[in-house]
């Protein structure tokens, strides 16, 4: 039994317009096909890759919080911008923006830069409002 559907559809890959037998086809050749699902394993793998960066990022920054303590039992004051940008949710550019700012609170030794939490806290409650 064979159906006799025919349906104009764009190839997902090329672009180019083409004649589906089934209404489930996505590609105008098997070429195309093996081509678009190389994209879509490749797309996949990256977004996997990003998220679990995040997440690593995130996980990172979480012991490094001024209140809780590190392996070493130790308190940490300052923590880093990467953290700072976990905390407070703004973008580690926007961080770099806000470091213009002289009275930006930071601490820098070296070619390192850390905050303190609170201060920071404080100086963008005081700067931009209780938001």
């Amino acid at each position: 039994m064979s159906s006799n559907i025919r349906i104009k559809k764009v190839c997902k890959n090329c672009g180019e317009l083409f004649t589906a037998r089934t209404t489930v086809t996505q590609c105008c050749s098997d070429t195309c096909a093996k081509a678009y699902y190389k994209k879509q394993v490749k797309e996949e793998k990256r977004i996997s890759a990003v998220k679990e960066t995040s997440l690593q990022v995130l996980q990172k920054g979480e012991p490094g919080l001024s209140h809780q303590r590190s392996n070493d039992g130790i308190k940490k004051e300052f923590i880093s911008r990467i953290e700072l940008s976990a905390i407070t949710g703004l973008s580690e550019r926007t961080i770099f923006r806000l470091m213009k700012d002289d009275g930006f609170p930071r601490l820098k030794i070296g070619r390192r830069v850390l905050f303190r939490k609170d201060e920071v806290i404080n100086y963008l409650t005081s700067k931009y409002g209780n938001l």
